[in-house]
């Protein structure tokens, strides 16, 4: 059971810093999409 939690813990901070990673690339995108259609 402990080595359950252990690996669902694992498995879940990967995915939040996957989808951490994934969300700062989305704003810096979006921000320089923005800027260019500003131009």
């Amino acid at each position: 059971m402990f080595a359950l939690l252990r690996l669902y813990l694992n498995t879940f901070s990967t995915m939040t810093r996957f989808h951490t990673h994934s969300g700062y690339y989305l704003v810096i995108l979006y921000s320089f999409r923005n800027s260019y259609m500003g131009i």
